[in-house]
């Protein structure tokens, strides 16, 4: 349950001071006359910090739920050195697709295919590649060089190409 702040009423010093009123704007509204102050306290997002516990929903919904519906797992920008989400990945049927996104390869869990470099990069690329228009500003138009790594049969390093 949220805690009630208190209510404040906004006066109209324009009226009172007689100084020109600031213009109205397409998000004012006549309606806005109230807001609240929150109360001293701890405000924490929706979120899980590190260190702390996942909610028991998660490890329920994996076991109960998705184990059995997925059938790709795209991975990016983690190293996945946090335990439990770690784990996720060896905790899927050995059938299910893993792709891997990120600037440095993960070195203690094997993926199906390693795609490794600046994750807008890959992603661009990948776009590119299903035939999707992709519209960014990031987006550099030199190209992307993709390269098979040495010594692997599914590990790709995409750089953009120099202009």
């Amino acid at each position: 349950m949220k805690p009630a702040g208190l209510k404040r009423k906004r006066s109209n010093i324009a009226l009172s001071t007689g100084r020109k009123k600031r213009p109205d704007y397409e998000d004012s509204t006549e309606d806005e006359d109230d807001y609240e102050i929150p109360l001293a306290g701890v405000m924490k997002p929706d979120i899980t910090f590190f260190g702390e516990d996942l909610p028991a929903t998660f490890h329920d919904r994996l076991v109960q739920h998705d184990r059995g519906l997925v059938d790709l797992v795209v991975i990016i920008g983690t190293s996945l050195k946090v335990a439990p989400v770690s784990e996720v990945s060896g905790f899927l049927p050995p059938a299910v697709p893993q792709l891997y996104i990120s600037r440095e390869p993960c070195q203690h869990i094997d993926f199906d295919i390693d795609m490794l470099g600046d994750c807008d990069t890959v992603i661009t690329e990948l776009c590119r590649r299903a035939g999707w228009d992709l519209q960014h500003d990031m987006i550099k138009e030199n190209g992307i060089d993709v390269q098979l790594e040495e010594g692997y049969d599914s590990r790709f390093s995409f750089k953009l190409k120099d202009a």
